[in-house]
C-alpha cells in the first residue's frame, strides 16, 4: 500500500511535459523550425564551450499563482534530469556507446554490459559536465513571461533571475515578438550563467554574499518617454503620461523622460544615487547631446520605491538656477511619493517639471522680489543716513557711496558667475554635479560631473 502511494504521489510530482529534445522543446509552437534550429546550434555550442547545459520549454500558459509556477520549474528541472552529471545522464551513455563503435569497439560492447563499458572508456571520453551546472529557462505564450531555474552549481546566485525578469525579460518579452525575445533572453541566460560560473568559482565561505555583479546588463531605454520597470504605475497612466511628454517635446523641443526602479543597487555599479542618474541620463541618450554639453535640454525624472528615492536630472543646457527650481518640484513630490501614492507623485512631478521647463525661468523672473526688496533698503538706508546727518552732506555722501560701491562690487560678481553657469561652466573646473536629488525623507544632494538636477528622499 505504501508503495503504492509512493507512486501515485510520484506521478502527480512529475513534470507535464515531456523532453524530447535536449535543447528546445517548442510545446507553445513558438518558433519556426529554422528558429528553433538556430537556437539549438547555438546551446549546444554553447554547452560544448562552456559545459553549461541550457534547456528551453514553451508552453501555452503558466499555472494560475506562483506556487504552481515554482512547481513547473521544480518538476521539469528534475524530471529532465537536468544538471546531472554526463555519467548519470543517458546521453552520456550514448555518446560512450558511438565512441565505442567510433573505435571498432563494437565486439566489447555486444559482450560487455553498457555499464562495463562507460567504466571502462570514461577516462578516454571528453572531460565530465561538473554536476549542477544546468539551467531550464521556460517561456508562456499566453502571459508573455519567462520563468528560469538554474541548479546548485553556480553557488547562491539563483535569486538574481528576479532583477534580470524585471529590468530586461519582461521590457524585451513586451517590445518584441516572442520568437525574437526568446533568442534575445536566451542570449542574456547564457551571459549570466557564466557570470555566475565566476561566482561559483569564486565563491568564499568568508564572504556568502558574495555575487557576480548584475550591472553587466545596463539597462535599456525601451520607451522613450516612460520606463516603468517597478511597475508603479498603471497602463492607463503610463499611455497619459507618454501622450503629454510626447506632445510637449513637439511643442517645445525639450525631451522628458521617466524612470522607476526597484533599487538602482540592482542594476548598477555606481555607488551614489546621483551617479546612477547620470549613468542613465547618458546611456539613454537623453537630450541627444552629452549630458554636460550646454544645448542638453534634457531631462530624467526616476523614483525608486526601495531606496525611497527621486531624482530630477538634467542637462547642461539649464542654468543653475534651475537646481533650485527643480529642488522645490522634489519637495512637492516627496510628501505624496512618502504615502506610496506613487501614481500621484509621478503625475504630479512630471506636470511640474513640464511646467518649469516651459516657463524659460530666468533670475530676474526667480530673484525679481528679493532685488525688489533690496532695493528698497538700500534705499531707505541712504534717505535715513541722509535725514540723520543734514548738518553733513559730504558725510552721508560718503556713506552712501560706500555702499553704493559695496553694492556693485557684488554684483559684478554675481553678474560673472550666472553668466557662466547657463553655458554648463559650473561642473567645467568644479566637476559640480548639479541634481535634484530627493527621498521620501526630503533632503538634497549633489555628486560627480554632469548637467544640473535635484534630488530628495521620501
Amino acid at each position: 500500500m505504501l508503495a503504492f502511494l509512493l507512486a501515485v504521489l510520484d506521478v502527480a510530482n512529475a513534470a507535464a511535459y515531456e523532453r524530447t529534445a535536449r535543447y528546445v522543446n517548442d510545446y507553445a509552437s513558438l518558433l519556426t523550425q529554422q528558429k528553433a534550429g538556430a537556437l539549438t546550434a547555438s546551446l549546444k555550442t554553447f554547452e560544448d564551450k562552456e559545459l553549461i547545459e541550457i534547456s528551453v520549454l514553451t508552453v501555452e500558459k503558466f499555472p494560475e499563482n506562483e506556487e504552481g509556477i515554482d512547481a513547473l520549474l521544480d518538476d521539469t528541472y528534475r524530471d529532465w534530469n537536468m544538471g546531472k552529471t554526463e555519467t548519470e545522464s543517458s546521453s552520456y551513455k550514448q555518446r560512450v556507446q558511438a565512441f565505442a563503435k567510433e573505435q571498432n569497439l563494437a565486439e566489447q560492447v555486444r559482450t560487455k554490459s553498457l555499464e562495463e563499458v562507460i567504466k571502462k572508456y570514461a577516462g578516454v571520453m571528453p572531460e565530465e559536465r561538473p554536476g549542477g551546472r544546468a539551467v531550464l529557462v521556460i517561456f508562456s505564450k499566453e502571459d508573455k513571461a519567462v520563468r528560469v531555474i538554474n541548479g546548485n552549481g553556480f553557488g547562491l546566485a539563483k535569486g538574481e533571475w528576479r532583477e534580470l525578469g524585471i529590468y530586461q525579460f519582461s521590457p524585451i518579452l513586451t517590445h518584441n515578438d516572442m520568437a525574437k525575445a526568446i533568442e534575445l533572453i536566451v542570449d542574456i541566460v547564457q551571459r549570466r550563467s557564466l557570470n555566475m560560473l565566476e561566482t561559483a568559482d569564486n565563491f568564499s565561505a568568508d564572504y556568502p554574499g558574495f555575487r557576480a555583479p548584475l550591472h553587466r546588463f545596463s539597462l535599456k531605454r525601451y520607451d522613450r518617454y516612460v520606463n516603468d520597470f517597478a511597475g508603479l504605475l498603471s497602463p492607463a497612466v503610463t499611455a497619459s503620461l507618454t501622450r503629454d511628454l510626447q506632445d510637449y517635446e513637439q511643442e517645445s523641443g525639450t525631451e522628458i523622460s521617466v524612470l522607476t526602479v526597484h533599487s538602482y543597487q540592482a542594476v548598477s555599479s555606481q555607488k551614489s544615487w546621483e551617479g546612477f542618474a547620470t549613468e542613465v541620463f547618458r546611456d539613454f541618450d537623453i537630450g541627444g547631446k552629452n549630458i554636460s554639453h550646454s544645448e542638453n535640454k534634457g531631462v530624467l525624472f526616476i523614483v525608486s520605491d526601495e531606496d525611497r528615492k527621486v531624482r530630477i536630472e538634467m542637462g547642461a543646457g539649464y542654468s543653475g538656477l534651475y537646481d533650485t527650481v527643480m529642488k522645490q518640484v522634489v519637495d512637492n513630490v516627496t510628501p505624496i511619493l512618502s504615502d506610496a501614492n506613487y501614481i500621484g507623485g509621478i503625475t504630479y512631478g512630471v506636470a511640474q517639471i513640464i511646467d518649469a521647463t516651459r516657463a524659460n525661468v530666468t533670475y530676474w523672473q526667480w530673484y525679481k522680489w528679493p532685488i525688489f526688496a533690496g532695493s528698497v533698503v538700500f534705499l531707505s538706508l541712504v534717505v535715513a543716513i541722509r535725514n540723520r546727518l543734514q548738518e553733513y552732506v559730504a558725510i552721508h555722501w560718503l556713506i552712501a557711496g560706500c555702499i553704493g560701491s559695496v553694492v556693485i562690487v557684488v554684483c559684478q560678481v554675481l553678474f560673472k558667475v550666472l553668466k557662466a553657469i547657463p553655458h554648463g561652466n559650473r561642473n567645467r573646473n568644479y566637476h559640480y554635479h548639479g541634481g535634484i536629488d530627493g527621498g521620501f525623507n526630503g533632503g538634497g544632494g549633489s555628486g560627480g560631473s554632469s548637467g544640473g538636477g535635484a534630488s530628495g528622499n521620501f
